[in-house]
C-alpha cells in the first residue's frame, strides 16, 4: 500500500487471503473504490508513493509458485512494467521514498531458494529508470522488517524483522544515503511483519502490530513513535491483534491508514478487511483576554495537562472566592463587555453558543480545579473550544461577579 499524495489517494495492491489476489484499490478517506488493470497478482511486494515522477512505484512479491523482480509504476490511471532487472526477486522486502534525494530506496527481503530461502541484506535505490545496488553492509540479512521515511531528517528508519542468524529483531537503523548506522537497540518488542509510516508534521516515525514469534498468541496491538532519538510507546484506542498488514499516511488528512493484516489466536489464520484510521493532531492550550476582579481571576491549564481526545482536560482557577468558581464554554471568541448587567469591569470572552461545562471543584478556600471529559472521537481532532471561569465576587461590582480571563483549547491526540 501507498500513499499518492498528488491525488490524496492510498493506493492498494495484491495481497494473500487464502488465495492470490491481483486487484487494486483506492481508498479517499470514506470508501474503497476499485480500480482496473495491475500487475499479475502477487503478496509480500513493496510499494511507494515516487513525488517526483508522480507515480506509485512496485517491486516484486510472491505469486503462484514463483518470485518476482519486477518494477511497475501507477500514475492514479494506468500501470506499467518499467523493469524486469534490479534487485533480487523476492518478497517481504521493505521500501520507501526518499524525497530529498528522489531515490526509491529497498533494503532485504528473503528469495526462494533450494534447499531454503536465501536472506537478503543488500541496499537498492530506484531513480525512475534503473535500479542500482548502493551497499551491502549495514544491518543483518533480514525479511519482514519495516521502513519510513523520516523527511524531517532525511533519513530511511528501519525497524525489527526476521533473521536466521538471531531469530525475531529489535534493532533500528538509518540510511542517510550514503551508510548505515544502527541509532537504537531497544525500544518496541522484537517483532516482524509490523508496518511503519511518517507522520511529517509531529515529525515522528510511527509504527504500529507485527509478531513476535511464530505462536499464535504472539501477535501485537500497540503504536510506538520513533523521534530521531529514542522511541516511546503511545496510548489510546487501536485496532485488534495483527501482523502483514499495510499502513500509510495520508498528509491531506493527518490520518494514519492501517488496512487488513492476519491474525491466528487459535492457530489457524484470520484474514481481516477492515480499515482503520489514526488521526495525528498536537494538544494545545493558550490564553487569550483580560481577567477582572481584586485581585484579578486566573484561569489555565493545570501542569502536564492537554486537551487530548479520551482523556480529561484539568484547568485551574485562581483567586476564585469560598473555591466556587463555574466555567462557560463555546466554539468561537467574542469581546462583549457584561457593563449592561452589572458585571462592570468584565468581559465575556465566549461566543453567544456558550454553554455551562460544569462547576469547579474547590482545591482550597480560594482556588477551583474544572474538568472536562474529552470522549475518543477522531472528528474532534483540531477542534478548538474556548473556556473562561466565572467566580463569585462580592462587592467587586453590582452584580458580585467577577470573570476569568479566556482559555483556549485545540483538541488533538498527541
Amino acid at each position: 500500500m501507498a500513499y499518492d499524495s498528488q491525488r490524496d489517494r492510498t493506493v492498494l495492491f495484491g495481497g494473500w487471503s487464502g488465495s492470490i489476489h491481483a486487484d487494486a484499490w483506492e481508498w479517499n478517506g470514506a470508501s474503497w473504490t476499485q480500480v482496473s488493470g495491475g500487475p499479475s497478482g502477487r503478496y509480500g511486494h513493496s510499494m511507494a508513493f515516487d513525488s517526483l515522477h508522480g507515480c506509485v512505484v512496485l517491486f516484486g512479491g510472491q505469486g503462484s509458485g514463483t518470485q518476482f523482480g519486477d518494477t511497475w509504476t501507477f500514475d492514479g490511471t494506468t500501470w506499467t512494467q518499467v523493469a524486469t532487472s534490479g534487485p533480487t526477486a523476492g518478497e517481504s522486502h521493505c521500501m520507501v521514498f526518499d524525497i530529498q534525494r528522489g531515490r526509491i530506496v529497498l533494503f532485504g527481503g528473503n528469495a526462494t531458494r533450494s534447499p531454503g530461502p536465501i536472506y537478503l541484506g543488500e541496499t537498492w535505490e530506484w531513480d525512475g529508470s534503473t535500479w542500482t545496488l548502493v551497499s551491502t553492509a549495514g544491518p543483518a540479512p533480514r525479511t519482514a522488517a519495516a521502513m519510513a521515511y523520516d523527511s524531517v531528517r532525511g533519513r530511511s528508519v528501519l525497524f525489527g524483522g526476521y533473521s536466521p542468524a538471531t531469530g525475531v529483531l529489535g534493532d533500528t537503523w538509518e540510511w542517510d544515503g550514503a551508510a548505515w548506522a544502527q541509532v537504537a537497540a531497544s525500544g518496541p518488542p522484537v517483532r516482524h511483519y509490523h508496518a511503519m509510516a511518517f507522520d511529517g508534521p509531529r515529525g515522528k516515525t510511527m509504527l504500529f502490530g507485527g509478531r513476535a514469534s511464530g505462536g499464535p498468541s504472539s501477535g501485537e496491538n500497540d503504536t510506538w513513535e520513533w523521534d530521531g532519538a529514542a522511541w516511546g510507546q503511545l496510548g489510546g484506542p487501536a485496532p485488534p491483534v495483527r501482523w502483514i498488514h499495510a499502513m500509510v499516511f495520508d498528509s491531506a488528512r493527518r490520518r494514519m491508514v492501517t488496512f487488513g493484516g492476519v491474525w491466528s489466536p487459535s492457530g489457524v489464520g484470520i484474514f481481516l478487511d477492515d480499515t482503520w484510521e489514526r488521526g495525528t493532531a498536537l494538544a494545545t492550550t493558550g490564553i487569550y483576554g483580560a481577567s477582572c476582579g481584586s485581585p484579578p481571576v486566573t484561569f489555565g491549564p493545570h501542569v502536564g495537562s492537554r486537551p487530548m481526545i479520551g482523556q480529561a482536560q484539568l484547568s485551574d482557577v485562581g483567586n476564585a472566592p469560598f473555591g466556587f468558581a463555574a466555567v462557560v464554554w463555546g466554539v468561537t471568541q467574542q469581546a462583549l463587555s457584561l457593563d449592561f448587567l452589572g458585571i462592570t469591569g468584565c468581559t465575556l470572552l465566549n461566543g453567544a453558543e456558550m454553554e455551562i461545562g460544569s462547576f469547579c471543584a474547590s482545591t482550597s478556600f480560594s482556588s477551583a480545579q474544572h474538568n472536562l471529559a474529552i470522549p475518543y472521537d477522531l472528528t474532534l481532532l483540531g477542534v478548538r473550544v474556548y473556556l473562561q471561569a466565572w467566580v463569585l465576587a462580592p462587592g467587586y461590582n453590582p452584580f458580585g461577579i467577577a470573570l476569568s480571563n479566556g482559555l483556549e483549547l485545540v483538541i488533538g491526540d498527541v
